[in-house]
């Protein structure tokens, strides 16, 4: 039963009673830098916000829960300080007056290990998946790949995804949707509120999205477990033998960086990058099957992320050449959003769209010369873009067939719908000088997978479980909107 969450002026007042009465507890910490950050990041979560969103979680009887706010700044605090394992933390907690202090509670009284574990159960709804499977669950592919390639897509087809998700469907009932309604609600919504990221942009607002491999401290092949066969006339006398998982949703992945195949899962984040004060914040986190595609994923990540902001709009979606198909193109554009994706050179082909006329890697087009022609301008009117010889445009010195190509001073001219190709010549050309521009801030996505796996160091947890990460994912992703708060006041 949840009888009072504590509120922001509560905190105000905890804070201003525990410094009259610790002042020499309280005011030596101070000194410390790192100490200091962490008062002006409890100062600035804006908790009173997400009382409608954690009161439905409990019931209307029964024990009441206690130290529900005071365990979400803890969370906080406790990747702050550097660590990753709770029960390190608590101890801390409970040895440091200065830390149980600022995270609201009062010395004698902190939350122990177990609430801690109990919050986050109730976050997801007490949902946990089944741990008992068939011994041949986690196989590895008998696949031989390369660096930066991709498992290819097995059960689910990108076409089944986006046709699922233009019926209008957004898994509402997804364990992790609570989660990233906080999530929404103390960091982005906090950020837009202090300018770090700016919905009236002019020229329109840069998302990018991109997943990175996440290693499980755990066996993919389980442990070894005995069941007894049930029949209409009771047990029989031969068992079976299944597995049990200590990380049931893990499954096997490829690494691409490092060239192997691993046990886990994929951090998936959509982020943004604000040029102005250089920083990268997360709008999304989501933690998926390692064995996912990722094409899939950016689409899911997308529908997840508009259901829970509606008020979000961004212009431009930036992707890898994993997401390079045509469904994702169409679904974006329908969705009134501009993809800027890389073109996965093995899609390029030797597709022809005028007599003589092929496409470079740069998606240009090329003259009979052997020349890429060079862009001169779109008409949005007519939704095609223009090309100019290049030996006109003097992008060459000197060329064979300047004669016999065309006798026009202004040079061959050839225009290209929207399209007829529309990963290549959609609404911003590719590899067009707006399209390089745009395509950079999609960089912001590696540096958060960076922050988040070694900065607050989840790569060295040794926590299980896609709930229990997914949760310190999201109180890692805090921390960073959170930073790039106290990098603002501070310049």
């Amino acid at each position: 039963m949840l009888t009072y969450l504590s509120n922001y002026q509560d905190y105000k007042c905890h804070i201003n009673d525990s410094f009259s009465s610790n002042h020499f507890v309280l005011s030596y910490r101070f000194n410390d830098h790192h100490f200091f950050k962490a008062f002006f990041k409890m100062i600035f979560l804006d908790v009173d916000s997400i009382v409608p969103v954690l009161q439905p979680l409990y019931s209307h009887t029964g024990r009441p829960a206690k130290f529900q706010i005071e365990i979400l700044r803890s969370f906080i605090l406790m990747f702050h300080f550097g660590y990753t394992s709770i029960s390190k933390w608590t101890t801390s907690l409970k040895n440091d007056p200065a830390l149980a202090i600022l995270i609201g509670c009062h010395p004698n009284t902190t939350p122990a290990c177990t609430n801690h574990y109990d919050f986050i159960n109730r976050i997801f709804q007490f949902y946990s998946p089944e741990d008992i499977f068939p011994p041949n669950k986690n196989s590895k592919p008998k696949l031989k790949l390369k660096k930066n390639q991709k498992l290819p897509e097995t059960k689910i087809k990108i076409n089944d995804v986006v046709d699922f998700y233009s019926s209008g469907f957004t898994d509402h009932d997804r364990p992790e949707v609570i989660l990233q309604q906080l999530f929404q609600i103390l960091a982005v919504n906090s950020s837009i509120a202090f300018n770090l990221i700016n919905t009236n942009n002019d020229s329109g607002i840069i998302i990018s999205g991109d997943g990175t491999a996440f290693h499980v401290h755990a066996d993919s092949f389980g442990s070894k477990t005995k069941h007894l066969q049930i029949s209409d006339s009771g047990p029989t006398n031969d068992p079976i033998y299944l597995r049990h998982y200590s990380d049931p949703d893990a499954d096997i992945g490829w690494d691409s960086d490092l060239e192997v195949f691993y046990f886990g899962h994929t951090i998936y984040n959509i982020s943004h990058h604000n040029p102005n004060l250089h920083i990268d914040l997360p709008l999304f986190l989501t933690f998926e099957k390692a064995s996912r595609h990722d094409s899939i994923t950016s689409i899911s990540s997308f529908v997840h992320f508009s259901s829970i902001n509606e008020s979000f709009h961004p212009s431009f979606y930036c992707l890898d050449s994993a997401s390079d198909n045509y469904p994702t193109h169409h679904f974006l554009l329908k969705n009134n959003v501009t993809p800027i994706i890389d073109v996965n050179k093995r899609n390029l082909g030797n597709n022809l769209y005028a007599p003589h006329i092929g496409i470079s890697e740069n998606g240009k087009p090329i003259c009979q010369a052997g020349f890429e022609m060079a862009p001169h301008g779109s008409d949005y009117k007519r939704y095609r873009h223009k090309f100019r010889c290049p030996l006109k445009c003097g992008k060459v010195s000197s060329c064979d067939l300047s004669r016999s190509c065309s006798s026009s001073d202004y040079g061959r001219v050839i225009y290209i719908k929207f399209d007829t190709d529309i990963k290549l010549f959609g609404p911003v050309p590719y590899k067009s000088d707006k399209w390089i521009s745009i395509y950079k801030n999609r960089t912001s996505c590696e540096r958060i997978n960076n922050r988040i796996l070694n900065d607050y160091h989840l790569a060295s947890s040794r926590t299980r479980g896609r709930n229990r990460l997914m949760f310190m994912t999201h109180m890692i992703g805090i921390n960073i909107h959170l930073d790039a708060l106290y990098k603002m006041t501070k310049s």
